[in-house]
């Protein structure tokens, strides 16, 4: 019966989430929603469309040629490219990948944080309201229906610390290894998610919390020792995959020396105001309910479980502490320990606001619907100065209103309006914790009614937080533009689009055109540099660009204007001024490093004379008659070169120099030389030659066989307890371990 009413609990928690999101669900095109644009359309949707064409043609998403002319996918971890539900929602929809599916992943990850949740609240309050309270307030609170939902992967990561959390409770109270290494896959699919910096928190949030089991109860619980192993280097080695040539990649970027001004950002003092007005004067992000704020107090009041609540709340203090960011030195403290290991944006510590909220307030619903008399004490009091407050503050507005002119009413009113609703929902929830505690509103009657209410202000104050009105085919408008690269274009070549393509940096991922700019923190050090320094038209003859879309109307004779589309011009480059993909150098300059390549890229023309690095290789040669290049294969990951010349030259391709490209001529393998300063090159000698160039991220072979020994390990580990328990019933190795735990703990107090 009890396993019933939990399913019957959580099937009610989980018909919440696509009524929260009906308006994403909806097959009304006058009611549907899409989310705003944003990180969303601009960097996740992109990089995963990709990933879906390459899944649905069978080859591994590793090289991206779209974007940043070509950059690792796997390496730049927003791809999470190993992020199995993705991966699973990409097979599903197919090539396409089109907006709606990608927003139905997003509902289903917050389904999934709405499950764990419950479970996490359910076992830790002993309640299933307290559990479906936790549920609600976690699900659809101001963290995770508000910026996640934009940076689809902090959601992806942020979902699986409850599921942790309970594999950890679970873990430590039955003396069960196996919890833990359930923990672990739930830590390696938040690794794999792709955002280190949610991974960061999950991790420290699980360790605090493991550290915390095998204390708590004034024992020692001995399975904690094998059990962080177990979950920390399980999860972690189950994501080496992913994450050792991401480590690999973020050596290549300029993203470890980053300064403490950088780092800073976060909530401002004033945007605390956001745990009770979540408006523009608050961060929004922190609002988990003003009810739900009333449920922590009386849960913080319970004498049960004692040491388990004031964890939770230490771990909600110091997230609302750190997400102030520079506001506290305490960010400052927390920069120096972290070393090379920067973070910004600490708003996003409200995670841990969000989940300790939701679990402090399962405590609290634990205690409505106990069958104990419920004695507010001092919380009838602070109730009644909170509406006095609320009322002076309500009275206060109502005769500013009278006294301020049309432009002063016009910006107060979202505070007025906002005021108000709080006013109705603490009246609401101040009223049936009363009528609980003086017994005119049975225990689970008045758990229902606030679970009702906490229910109705999330949904009021969130639900369209992160939605705007329109087909999700609206996000991305086909342009003249897009039109005549789709219909009038053949051939390799590149677009300089200046992110004015729809899909804006990443839009050669989504329309698969390829481009020279993208939007990504993690470009390398070596494109970002090239970039700054050498100018425009030289970048565009190294990296193979045809076609210059802009917003600028350039008089130039070497460029030819095509179409003009709502103050954008596209131009053609003369092709007596572009370079092919691929070509032969006859006349190189060697220069000892990178330095000194772009300085002289300033002004060498790179049609003449070609720049290469680290060598001493100086070229005099002049074309025969006969020399030609042909590309008769090129993929994302490979590329073929069938190249006929009479002296030796250099092949220059115009292809981004990156650790893991290798080369074979004729089968064998031959070294690559950096060319004008970001691209790759192979001397060839004189004949009939193919190059062949082939793709394998650095560290994916390592990270693969750390992943699958991990797995490996786990799974026999998971087999020996089994096997354990048949053998032995019970496990009273750990019992017994756990009864030495607690004697030595007595003899030493």
């Amino acid at each position: 019966m009890a396993v019933l009413l939990d399913l019957a609990a959580l099937l009610v928690v989980s018909s919440l989430v696509p009524l929260f999101y009906w308006r994403i669900l909806t097959s009304s095109p006058d009611d549907a929603a899409t989310f705003l644009p944003g990180d969303f359309t601009e960097l996740h949707y992109p990089y995963r469309r990709w990933v879906a064409y390459q899944i649905a043609r069978g080859e591994p998403a590793w090289w991206d040629p779209y974007v940043s002319a070509g950059q690792s996918a796997v390496g730049d971890i927003q791809y999470h490219v190993f992020y199995p539900p993705d991966d699973w929602l990409a097979r599903w929809a197919g090539a396409a990948f089109p907006v709606r599916a990608y927003e139905l992943g997003v509902v289903a990850h917050v389904a999934l944080a709405v499950i764990f949740t419950y479970l996490l609240g359910r076992r830790l309050s002993k309640s299933r309201l307290g559990g479906m309270v936790a549920a609600v307030i976690f699900g659809f609170g101001g963290y995770l229906s508000g910026f996640p939902v934009q940076q689809v992967i902090i959601l992806e990561a942020s979902v699986w610390l409850p599921f942790i959390l309970l594999c950890i409770d679970i873990g430590a109270d039955r003396g069960l290894i196996s919890a833990f290494v359930a923990g672990a896959v739930g830590l390696a699919l938040a690794a794999l998610a792709g955002h280190p910096q949610t991974l960061f928190y999950v991790a420290v949030t699980a360790g605090l919390y493991l550290a915390f089991k095998g204390i708590a109860d004034r024992g020692l619980r001995w399975v904690v020792i094998p059990g962080g192993p177990v979950l920390f280097g399980g999860g972690l080695g189950l994501a080496a995959i992913a994450l050792v040539p991401a480590y690999f990649h973020l050596g290549l970027t300029d993203r470890t020396e980053v300064g403490y001004a950088f780092t800073r950002s976060g909530f401002a003092l004033h945007e605390l105001l956001g745990l009770i007005f979540p408006i523009q004067y608050g961060g929004a992000a922190l609002y988990s309910g003003v009810v739900s704020l009333l449920l922590v107090v009386v849960g913080l009041m319970g004498s049960e479980r004692r040491a388990q609540r004031l964890f939770w709340l230490a771990l909600g203090l110091i997230g609302l502490l750190l997400s102030l960011g520079g506001a506290t030195f305490l960010q400052a403290v927390l920069y120096l320990a972290l070393g090379s290991l920067k973070f910004r944006d600490y708003e996003r510590f409200s995670l841990l606001v969000s989940l300790a909220v939701a679990i402090l307030a399962a405590h609290g619903m634990a205690e409505v619907v106990s069958k104990q008399d419920l004695r507010l004490g001092w919380v009838r009091r602070g109730i009644g100065v909170a509406a006095a407050v609320l009322i002076a503050f309500l009275i206060l507005c109502a005769l500013a209103w009278g006294a301020a002119g049309d432009a002063t009413r016009a910006s107060a009113l979202p505070l007025l309006d906002r005021a108000i609703f709080t006013a109705l929902v603490l009246g609401l929830g101040a009223a049936i914790l009363l009528g609980r505690e003086r017994r005119a509103v049975r225990p689970r009657v008045a758990g229902f009614l606030l679970m009702a209410v906490v229910t109705f202000d999330l949904f009021s104050t969130n639900w369209q937080v992160s939605l705007q009105a329109g087909a999700p085919e609206d996000l991305f408008p086909t342009t003249p533009v897009v039109n005549y690269l789709s219909s009038y274009t053949t051939g390799l070549f590149r677009i300089a689009s200046e992110g004015l393509l729809p899909g804006d940096g990443n839009a050669g991922a989504l329309l698969r055109v390829p481009d020279v700019v993208g939007n990504s923190p993690l470009d390398t050090r070596l494109y970002a540099e090239f970039t700054r320094q050498v100018p425009e038209w030289t970048r565009w003859q190294i990296l193979n660009v045809r076609y210059v879309l802009t917003r600028r109307q350039l008089h130039d004779p070497r460029l030819h204007p095509l179409l003009q589309d709502s103050g954008t011009y596209l131009y053609e480059i003369d092709s007596r001024q572009a370079l092919p993909r691929a070509y032969l150098a006859y006349h190189t300059v060697p220069v000892p490093d990178h330095a000194t390549a772009l300085a002289l890229l300033r002004s060498l023309d790179p049609r003449e004379v070609t720049v290469v690095e680290g060598t001493g290789l100086a070229l005099d040669a002049h074309p025969s008659t006969g020399d030609r290049v042909t590309i008769p294969r090129y993929d994302a990951n490979a590329m073929a070169v069938q190249v006929r010349l009479g002296e030796t030259a250099v092949l220059v391709v115009s292809e981004i120099d990156y650790p893991g490209w290798t080369a074979r001529l004729d089968g064998h393998p031959v070294p690559i030389l950096r060319a004008n300063g970001v691209v790759r090159a192979v001397l060839v000698p004189p004949g009939e030659h193919t190059v062949e160039f082939h793709f394998e991220p650095p560290g994916l072979s390592e990270g693969e066989e750390i992943s699958m020994r991990t797995a490996r390990i786990l799974v026999a580990l998971v087999l020996f307890e089994v096997v354990l328990r048949l053998v032995r019933g019970a496990p009273r190795w750990w019992q017994s371990a756990a009864r030495t735990g607690r004697l030595l703990a007595r003899r030493t107090v």
